[in-house]
This record gives C-alpha cells, sequence and structure tokens, in this order.
C-alpha cells in the first residue's frame, strides 16, 4: 500500500477540522474545568448543635450563652460554650469545654480594665470539662471567658 503526499494533506486537514470542531463545540458549552466544578453549600454546626453532640445538653433559650473559640494555635479545634444568667440575686456561669483529658484546665473571666476572677479547676463531667460558678452578686460585667492550661490560653469567648 503506497501513499501519496495529497493522501497525507487530505488525512491531516480531516484530523485538524475534526479538532478544531470539538474544541469550538466544548468551548461554547462551557466545558471548561471551572464551570464543571459545582460549588456546595456546607453550614458549620450552630453552637446548640456542637454543645448537644459533645455534651448532650441543650441550652435553653432564655439566658446568655457565648461559644469560646480555639485560640491554643495547637490545631486541636478545641470547643466551649459558656452560659451565663443573673436572676433573683444569683449570678451562674457555666462552661463546657471539650478538651483532652490528664490535663488541668483553669477557667477564668474577665472585665475589660483586666480585673479576673478565677473560677477554678474545671472537672471531668458529661463528656468535657465543665465549671458551675455561682455568687449572690451581679457579675454580667465579666464579659471575657478564658480557659487556661499551664497558663496558656486555649479557649476564649466573650460576651456581647
Amino acid at each position: 500500500m503506497r501513499f501519496n503526499i495529497r493522501d497525507l494533506a487530505v488525512g491531516t486537514f480531516v484530523i485538524l477540522f475534526a479538532g478544531v470542531l470539538i474544541f469550538l463545540i466544548n468551548r461554547g458549552r462551557g466545558n471548561t474545568l471551572e464551570n464543571q466544578i459545582t460549588p456546595v453549600a456546607t453550614s458549620s454546626p450552630s453552637l446548640e448543635e456542637k454543645v448537644k453532640g459533645a455534651f448532650n445538653v441543650n441550652i435553653p433559650d432564655d439566658i446568655d450563652k457565648v461559644e469560646l473559640s480555639d485560640v491554643s494555635g495547637e490545631g486541636q479545634n478545641y470547643f466551649g460554650v459558656t452560659t451565663r444568667s443573673y436572676k433573683n440575686n444569683v449570678f451562674e456561669l457555666t462552661i463546657l469545654a471539650d478538651l483532652p483529658e490528664n490535663n488541668k484546665y483553669i477557667a477564668k473571666i474577665a472585665k475589660d480594665d483586666g480585673t479576673e476572677i478565677d473560677l477554678g479547676q474545671m472537672v471531668v463531667a458529661k463528656g468535657g470539662f465543665m465549671i458551675n460558678f455561682t455568687k449572690n452578686t451581679d457579675l454580667t460585667d465579666y464579659k471575657k471567658v478564658t480557659v487556661l492550661r499551664d497558663n496558656k490560653i486555649l479557649l476564649s469567648g466573650r460576651f456581647l
């Protein structure tokens, strides 16, 4: 079987024409890699969902609550929640924190001027660590909440 130059030129032209045609059809449909990726909407779990999942506890709607964020820089995704209420001359503050076991954690609250109250050592409870603090004084002006291990702040949050 013998090929001549004319057959080779026609074959090359047909292949080029088919390639250009396929390219134009795909370009017209927008089949680029960016258009093939469909963004999926994801949502972060709410504070109540995190607490329910980690501690099996429901937070009442009629009390102040704030999420404690991981500020440790350790990449462990620690989290916690603090609730507080002041009713009938009783201030009550509860902290639940999802932290590794076999450590001692201290909880503190602070005012904007830096005045602190050391709430004490947290105890193992409800699948994490907890502290419940009660005082017959209005301490709602103590807005900052921190949880520490060895004087290093792991969790921090702030009431509005």
